[in-house]
Parts: C-alpha cells; structure tokens; sequence
C-alpha cells in the first residue's frame, strides 16, 4: 500500500466530535440550502437550523432546540501565549438561522464504531483496558463525579501510512462501565476518520446552534516544529438548569448533546481521560509508523513536542478546577509517551501534558 503523506488533499486535522449511545437509529438525510466552498475545497451546507441531522433521532422527536445555555462554569482561566486558532473560525458564516455542514458523499457514510472502553471502576480507581489495535498516551482523572471537562490542544499534523489508521488528540467524558458506557469525544485528528468511525453532524444527536463553526473541515495553520505554535481551546460543560452537555469552542458556544440521550451519563460523569490515540494496524507487518502528535517523544518540551493545557474538569459548585493527581497511561511508551509538564512556556496553561511519539523504531517494534 503506498505511503500517505500528510497533504491537506488527502490526509489533515479536523475537528471531530463522537458521541456513543446506548441506542440505536437510522439516519433519514437532511434538506440542504445555500452552499459555501472554503479555500481547502470543503463544500460547506448551510442548512435550517430545524433540519440539521439531529432530530433524524427518534428520542429528539419534537424536541425545542436550545439556543444558549443557561449556565457556564466559573474559573475559566486565559489562554496561554500561542496563538488560538482563528482563521478555522474566519472560513465560515452561515445566514442566521441556518447552521454550517460539511458535505459528506454517500461513499464516505461509516458506521458507528464504540468509543474508547474503560474497565471496572472500583475503588474509585479508573482501570483501563485498550481494545485491540488501538494504542494510548493519557492521562485520566480518578473516578468521582464530573459535569464537564477543558482542555486547549496544541494542533499538529502527524503523519498518517494508512488510510485505516489515524492519530487524535481528544477528550473523553465518560460514564458507566463497559456494556453501559456512554461517552461524549471532542478534539481533533489527522485523517478524517474516513474509514474508522461515525463523527461530528453524521449520527443524529448533538445539536448545533452556531452558524460559524462546521465540525469537519480542515484546521489550519498547524504548528511547526521550533516554529509557531497553534491550538484550539474545548469546553464541555453541563448545563445546570436542564442538564443537557454544551460544547464550547475557543469561548463559543457550538451546540449540545440533549440530557434524554444518554443512560449513565444523564446526571454525571464518572471519568475523563485526555490525550493522544493512534489506530495501529501493524501496517508493512510491524508496528505502524503513525506518528502521534507532533511525532516527537514529550521530553523534547514546548515547540517540539505536542501539548495539551488548561486541564480541568467541572465540579458539583459549577466551578473549574485544576485535574490534579492525573493516572497516567502509556500503553507502549517506546512508541507513544505522555508526561505532566511544567514548562515555563506554559506557565499560564495550568495543569499541561507533553506526549507523542514516532512509532516504528528500533525501541517499538
């Protein structure tokens, strides 16, 4: 199989959300309306905000549309001093009352894939166990209750060999173990997912209300090794009125994931992991050469290794607070590693993480 290079036409960062249910649907399509194409050659659908995919749902049947949540986690802390991205933001503006989606060709449609399982929790101790062929550097928060989680990525742009493979960056808000495990993901990746999953506006459920950000289209520009670096700052917060989970990126609100979706997560959630994810498929027959985040190992420190910052979660006061006494995971650090940092760089990012790793070597076989 030839070797995929990191080229915006084929392989780049999105921006991605997942959301796994309990239940199942089928998805009936959706009434598109005025068309914009950004200068990557995304084809962008600005579609009524009343007939977005969402409520192909059969629980969202009737459901009011929600548009600003009633509340926000104090103790929001500024950004660091690299640059938030902006020109993602910049791309598109919807007419009021429509919202922005990517145009997804029929070919493309997946399937859903379950989200990443956590084992027991016992003890209040989170034992994770990876299923096959996917390979982690996190970190993950001790098991209690949780209404939302920040983290800001620091976005890069690993190379991808396979097309059945690919590298995230992503959080986990979770509830529930195994067989009852709901999760809602945000982050972003370098592939698309074109053959791994069911992600952003292509399963019914979260709602969008904002008419600037469509989830999907490429992030850019990525940060560069030595060079400027670039991230996106993600909130997932509960709304304290009518428990529905709000996602907030770069300080606006993008939509929600109504409460009645979900089963264990209808009330709180019990973990939250961040970090990096590659799908190792033993590509060539050893250990891929996918990289994860910048591709560089987290000792290398700020501007060459990937970061992430402002780790926190929402506590029962509605406040956020510094995940502090993180469980660190690293499946295989001889291939991907993750450590908590404290980079002077960084200083303003709170509680920071470095990870990654180049795969295939002679220490990762």
């Amino acid at each position: 199989m030839a070797l995929h290079q990191c080229h915006r036409s084929n392989i780049a960062c999105f921006m991605f959300l997942f959301i796994a249910l309990v239940r199942s649907w089928s998805s009936k399509g959706f009434t598109y309306g005025m068309r914009l194409s950004t200068n990557d050659g995304d084809e962008i659908d600005c579609v009524d905000i009343y007939k977005q995919p969402a409520f192909d749902h059969p629980l969202l049947k009737n459901h009011t549309i929600q548009m600003k949540p009633n509340s926000f986690p104090s103790g929001l802390q500024a950004t660091n001093s690299s640059k938030i991205l902006k020109s993602w933001l910049k791309k598109i503006k919807c007419p009021k009352g429509t919202i922005p989606i990517q145009r997804t060709k029929a070919f493309n449609r997946r399937p859903v894939i379950p989200p990443i399982p956590n084992g027991k929790h016992s003890k209040g101790i989170n034992y994770f166990i990876p299923p096959a062929n996917y390979e982690f550097a996190q970190v993950a928060t001790h098991v209690g209750r949780y209404y939302g989680a920040r983290a800001t990525f620091n976005i890069w742009l690993p190379n991808v060999v396979d097309p059945k493979e690919s590298s995230v960056a992503q959080m986990w808000v979770l509830s529930g173990d195994r067989g009852e495990l709901n999760a809602m993901e945000a982050g972003w990746e370098s592939d698309g997912y074109q053959t791994t999953g069911c992600f952003n506006l292509d399963c019914p459920g979260f709602v969008q209300i904002s008419g600037n950000y469509a989830l999907g289209p490429v992030l850019e520009p990525t940060s560069t090794y030595g060079g400027s670096q670039y991230e996106i700052d993600v909130i997932i917060h509960k709304d304290t009125f009518n428990r529905n989970w709000w996602l907030n990126i770069n300080g606006e609100e993008i939509g929600y994931w109504p409460r009645n979706l979900f089963t264990s997560l209808a009330d709180s959630a019990n973990v939250i992991n961040i970090g990096g994810q590659v799908i190792n498929n033993q590509y060539k027959g050893h250990h891929t050469t996918t990289q994860m985040g910048s591709g560089h190992f987290p000792n290398e420190g700020f501007g060459k290794a990937a970061y992430i910052g402002h780790i926190s979660y929402v506590n029962n006061s509605s406040v956020l607070t510094d995940a502090i006494d993180l469980v660190r995971y690293a499946g295989r650090p001889a291939c991907y590693d993750i450590i908590v940092g404290n980079d002077i760089e960084l200083k303003l990012a709170g509680v920071h993480v470095f990870y990654g790793g180049l795969g295939f070597s002679n220490q990762c076989k």
